[in-house]
């Protein structure tokens, strides 16, 4: 089974995805999305966006975790998880 999480936010937005076949995970891929701060809060949105959609049809995950803050320290935070959980529903 694939396993995608998602620790989701404006300015960086944190993933790893991992193989749970066998007995032991194994990492198969992590990172960090950064969007630029000269950036548009929309276009910052976009980027994540486009590019949690490509980590999804790289890996075609059969799992999703995704952090979700009780209350995000702002809009643009919200609008990012919203994004993520639109990408999990698709």
């Amino acid at each position: 089974m694939i396993v995608i999480g998602i620790d989701p936010g404006l300015a960086r937005t944190g993933y790893g995805v991992l193989s749970t076949d066998g007995r032991f995970p194994a990492a198969l891929a992590f990172g960090c999305i950064e969007t630029g701060g000269d950036r548009s809060p929309s276009g910052r949105l976009l980027e994540i966006y486009e590019r949690v959609s490509a980590l999804f049809d790289e890996h075609a995950p059969e799992c999703i975790v995704l952090e979700d803050l009780p209350r995000p320290d702002d809009a643009a935070d919200g609008l990012a998880i919203a994004l993520c959980h639109i990408n999990m529903v698709r």
